[in-house]
C-alpha cells in the first residue's frame, strides 16, 4: 500500500474493520485497509466557527473543527472526535 501520512497526526485509531483514522490539524482522514485509498472523513480545514458551523444534516467534511486531539471508536463502531474547541 501507498499511504501518505500527515506531518503531525494528533491521534490515530483503528475501526473494527482495521481502517485507519487519524486527526491532523482540523481534519480527520480515513485510510481504507482493503483498498489502500485515503480520503477526508471530517473537517473542512477551517477552525473559524460561527453559528452555522454545525448545521443539522451537514456532511462531516463541511464543518469547521478545532485541532483534533483524539479519535476513538465506541463499542458500536461510531467514531468519536475530541477537538480543541
Amino acid at each position: 500500500y501507498t499511504f501518505t501520512v500527515a506531518s503531525f497526526p494528533e491521534s490515530i485509531a483503528l475501526d473494527s474493520q482495521g481502517n485507519i483514522f487519524y486527526g491532523n490539524g482540523s481534519t480527520v482522514a480515513k485510510f481504507m485497509r482493503n483498498s489502500g485509498v485515503a480520503s477526508s472523513f471530517a473537517g473542512n480545514g477551517s477552525t473559524i466557527f460561527s453559528t452555522t458551523s454545525f448545521p443539522n444534516g451537514a456532511a462531516p467534511t463541511s464543518v469547521a473543527l478545532g485541532t483534533i486531539f483524539c479519535v476513538r471508536f465506541d463499542h458500536q463502531n461510531n467514531v468519536l472526535l475530541a477537538d480543541g474547541n
